[in-house]
């Protein structure tokens, strides 16, 4: 696709984010130290694009805002009691937010990471210790879980302002559990990202009880859309330690008629 400068309809605004998007995912080689690192180098490049008239990160949203746009939740003293349409108790935050014409689109990151086999330098110079820089992240499950809940947080937005055209979501990782297929009897099957899983609309509840403190802080909710998980090879030259390259998916949320 050929991207016009300051994508005018909200479809040209969202295909241009994406498009913009896949191109910085697959064009740059360097590692990304942490989603916060990802998140800042994306911002940069989204602005050198000359594309959009305004790029902010970390964009919040007031709950109480969103209560008053339809949002189910009541109040129960100093919190709100949410249901699985909204699961959240507080603020929101886009991770990227981008602006042109009038309209807005978001963008929402996860940055997975399994040790690294390469070796890595600081300042173009070899490491003289022995500290893992990146290390494998421990809870695929609830990563997983969180970027299907980045997906509904989108969801959410574009429904409830008029001037979000939609936005997309993003997974980066070099952990091959994300794209693999788990067991039959996996209690996060519902929220899995492996590869060409087809997520429909309609409650995403836990295979299985998950223990109090986890259930709590990751209550099953419900997704508008239906996206699917196609896995593209990313541009990050380095390898897990078991040799598994980056790869990343990408979906794209919008305006539901």
């Amino acid at each position: 696709m050929k991207v016009t400068k300051n994508p005018e309809s909200k479809g040209e605004l969202i295909e241009a984010l994406a498009t913009d998007v896949t191109e910085f995912i697959e064009r740059e080689p360097r590692l990304f130290f942490n989603e916060c690192d990802m998140q800042v180098r994306l911002c940069v490049y989204l602005q050198s694009t000359g594309h959009y008239e305004a790029v902010v990160p970390e964009y919040r949203i007031p709950l109480a805002e969103l209560v008053s746009r339809g949002v189910p939740g009541t109040r129960d003293g100093k919190k709100w009691i949410m249901t699985g349409e909204f699961p959240w108790n507080n603020d929101i935050f886009a991770d990227i937010v981008v602006k042109s014409h009038g309209q807005y689109a978001c963008v929402e990151l996860k940055y997975a990471t399994a040790q690294l086999r390469n070796s890595l330098t600081l300042f173009d110079e070899p490491l003289l210790g022995n500290e893992e820089i990146i290390k494998t992240q421990a809870a695929s499950n609830l990563v997983m879980y969180s970027y299907c809940k980045d997906v509904r947080r989108i969801e959410v937005i574009t429904e409830k302002f008029h001037n979000v055209a939609g936005g997309v979501a993003l997974l980066v990782t070099n952990d091959n559990t994300y794209w693999d297929k788990p067991r039959d009897n996996a209690k996060y099957l519902p929220f899995s990202t492996h590869a060409d899983r087809e997520i429909t609309p309609g409650a995403l509840v836990w295979n299985g009880q998950l223990s109090s403190e986890n259930l709590k802080s990751h209550m099953p909710f419900h997704i508008s859309g239906r996206y699917v998980c196609n896995w593209h090879p990313a541009g990050v030259t380095d390898v897990s330690r078991k040799g598994h390259p980056f790869k990343y998916i990408l979906n794209i949320i919008n305006k539901l008629k």
